[in-house]
């Protein structure tokens, strides 16, 4: 049988909607889907997260847009991250 994985919870960082103050917005579907961007004017709420984080820094966005999101691949359809795909590797740059 499966494993099924535990579910995870952000760590230094909350999911926002995009009228609220946020730092990022995270593009979670389509050709750019893992795209991290601080200019969010435009983005739509249907294919980006929107995030604060606890303590923004300019090294903390750096390491976020060096990750890549290898299971953006494992889709029948438009690439996609989900936020539980999203928060593994999150969560890893947050905690260190």
């Amino acid at each position: 049988p499966r494993k099924i994985q535990p579910k995870l919870v952000p760590t230094a960082y909350k999911f926002v909607k995009k009228r609220e103050p946020h730092d990022i917005s995270f593009r979670r579907v389509g050709g750019k889907a893992g795209e991290v961007d601080t200019q969010t004017n435009g983005k739509s709420i249907q294919s980006h997260y929107f995030i604060k984080f606890d303590n923004m820094t300019d090294d903390l966005l750096s390491r976020l847009r060096e990750l890549s999101y290898a299971c953006k691949d494992n889709t029948c359809g438009p690439k996609s991250i989900s936020k539980q795909e999203l928060m593994c590797e999150f969560n890893k740059v947050c905690l260190n």
